[in-house]
């Protein structure tokens, strides 16, 4: 498991490095698709780089760095997923974990 802007669970992108080669079990699973090929890379300002695919914000990340790497990674899959989204602990972010995939 590889992340992307570690020092902030907030801004912190996860991934898996290769395909496990494992069927997945989760029953629905909760994932936005996007178009790869319109990833784009924003400046926020002072709230980040944001990840985009057309109107669609994938990720916010602290530098533009980390936002370019991230984009790089998702240019490789075509769906953002998660696990844990939506939960109401006082900090969600700790308590969800995302993952890529293709179609």
């Amino acid at each position: 498991m590889c992340y992307i802007g570690r020092n902030d669970p907030k801004f912190t992108l996860t991934f898996f490095k290769n395909a496990s080669g494992q069927q997945t079990t989760i029953a629905r699973e909760d994932c936005i698709p996007y178009s790869a090929a319109a990833l784009q890379v924003v400046d926020r300002g002072g709230s980040g780089w944001a990840l985009v695919s057309g109107g669609t914000q994938l990720g916010l990340l602290v530098t533009a760095f980390d936002a370019a790497v991230a984009s790089a990674v998702a240019a490789q899959a075509s769906n953002e997923c998660f696990i844990g989204r939506g939960n109401t602990r006082p900090s969600p972010y700790a308590f969800t974990t995302e993952y890529w995939r293709g179609v």
